[in-house]
């Protein structure tokens, strides 16, 4: 039997349903969460949505963007700077940059280029014990990455009860 959910506005009972959720909190505009609860209250209008197993949500939405056919964008590379939790100026000693061309290509000031996108990626991928795994899968991408920037390509998240899986969409 489900719980009963309340309002965090107003306290009262909010009736729940599952669906997607086009995630903006991760700073990229493209990534769609999938079996998403959300919880509406008649009573106030509010509506509250609920987000289980962030990190692994997280972790997904990165695996995704370190495999992609596509340019690294400045959103992207401050989502794989902060997903390895590294601030700016620890990230650009990794990748062997100061941190104000860290900044502009994070601000999207200039374009990544093609030998420091995939370093980025590599980076990325040894920082986080959980994504070592997916080394072989991220580098089996470097010949596949066009010059193109990966801002209009979608990232659905999967979030069921039975994991957090990730898929793309041109």
């Amino acid at each position: 039997m489900q719980e009963e959910y309340h309002c965090s506005t107003c306290g009262e009972p909010a009736k729940l349903t599952s669906g997607a959720y086009h995630d903006r909190l991760s700073g990229l505009s493209n990534v769609f969460l999938h079996d998403i609860e959300t919880a509406h209250c008649d009573h106030c209008g509010n509506t509250d949505i609920i987000i289980p197993y962030m990190l692994s949500i997280n972790r997904a939405i990165a695996l995704a963007v370190l495999t992609s056919p596509y340019r690294l964008t400045g959103p992207q590379l401050t989502l794989l700077r902060s997903h390895s939790q590294k601030s700016p100026a620890d990230f650009a000693q990794f990748i062997a940059q100061d941190e104000a061309q860290l900044a502009r290509w994070e601000e999207g000031e200039e374009p990544i280029p093609p030998s420091t996108d995939r370093l980025i990626r590599l980076s990325a991928v040894a920082l986080d014990e959980e994504l070592k795994p997916h080394l072989t899968s991220v580098f089996a991408q470097f010949p596949k990455i066009s010059n193109e920037p990966g801002d209009n390509w979608e990232i659905h998240i999967d979030v069921a009860p039975s994991g957090v899986g990730s898929k793309q969409a041109a």
